[in-house]
């Protein structure tokens, strides 16, 4: 499982519609995938731990490992 941002970059457009942070403008997306292959992508609201643990739980086997990165997000979930 790991998240994303998609949109375009900041260096690419006018000065005068730049954003300051990275992430604003940008469409958070994450995406699961089990080992025999099978993937589950979403879109989501917002970023926030909240959002991505209530889709991890709704989506994942309580008996599953979840193997991700470190990001806070992902930390203190059932898995």
């Amino acid at each position: 499982m790991d998240e994303a941002y998609f949109g375009g970059k900041e260096s690419n457009k006018h000065t005068s519609a730049r954003l300051v942070e990275a992430v604003v403008g940008k469409v958070p997306y994450v995406g699961m995938i089990e080992r025999d292959g099978r993937f589950k992508g979403v879109v989501l609201n917002n970023s926030t731990a909240e959002s991505i643990q209530s889709e991890l739980t709704s989506t994942k086997d309580r008996d599953a490992t979840l193997c991700t990165d470190e990001h806070r997000s992902y930390q203190n979930n059932p898995f």
